[in-house]
């Protein structure tokens, strides 16, 4: 790899003048925070870093999770060691510090951050999700070939309110069945205010086929992806 120039500011304000001033001079800026996506894309690709590599590791401005009223902030820069350990988001959204404990090894953990996916004239600095309510209920299960340093099969990601022996604002999240997360619509309409019973159970196989259609690859096969997200959902429904 050969030799980059970049930046490393030490405050919020100085990265965002260092990107204004790159683009008024045609200057394109790689943003990289935790870098264990980026170092990997651009292994032998020279030309993923842009003009210009804009290390914002060091702003303490986006290492904090704290509260917003009704919400939690996670500031872009944590990373998902600091996310899993947090006692905050622990009794408050704990589906992502379970999520956040099984993700790679110690060492990505360690250095990955929670933030990424952005255009390189924009910058992240936080993402906002809103504290559990009153009796609802969240739950994250994964299948992968190992516990640990594993790319997941397939994921999902559910939460709801219990009410009245029903489950209501039902949302559920899918991993690994598609080049992005699925929203599976299908299956969170099925369950919406319905009692969860036998019935409900054995239609979740084909709710599950209509909203994923995953893919065969060198870590599992469409079948096996599809039986998994339905076992795990009607595992999860009948923990609640």
């Amino acid at each position: 790899m050969k030799n980059m120039n970049g930046f490393l500011p030490l405050t919020l304000e100085e990265a965002l003048l260092i990107l204004k001033h790159s683009d008024k001079n045609g200057r394109r800026v790689r943003v990289v925070a935790g870098g264990t996506d980026v170092m990997a894309r651009g292994n032998g690709n020279q030309s993923f870093f842009l003009d210009y590599i804009l290390d914002i590791s060091a702003l303490k401005e986006i290492k904090e999770i704290k509260t917003s009223e009704d919400r939690i902030i996670i500031g872009a820069g944590c990373t998902h060691a600091q996310i899993a350990k947090s006692i905050l988001l622990k009794n408050h959204a704990s589906i992502l510090t379970k999520a956040s404990s099984v993700i790679g090894s110690p060492q990505i953990r360690n250095r990955g951050t929670i933030g990424g996916v952005i255009q390189p004239d924009e910058l992240l600095t936080e993402i906002s999700v809103d504290m559990l309510g009153e009796n609802e209920f969240t739950d994250y299960r994964r299948s992968a070939t190992r516990k640990a340093l594993a790319i997941s099969k397939s994921s999902v990601a559910f939460r709801a309110i219990k009410k009245e022996g029903v489950l209501v604002g039902v949302k559920i999240a899918l991993g690994s069945v598609g080049p992005t997360i699925v929203l599976a619509h299908n299956c969170e309409k099925l369950i919406e205010g319905k009692k969860i019973d036998e019935e409900l159970l054995s239609q979740i196989p084909s709710a599950v086929q209509a909203d994923c259609k995953p893919i065969d690859d060198l870590r599992s096969t469409k079948e096996y992806r599809s039986h998994v997200i339905g076992v795990f959902i009607s595992e999860i429904l009948r923990s609640c």
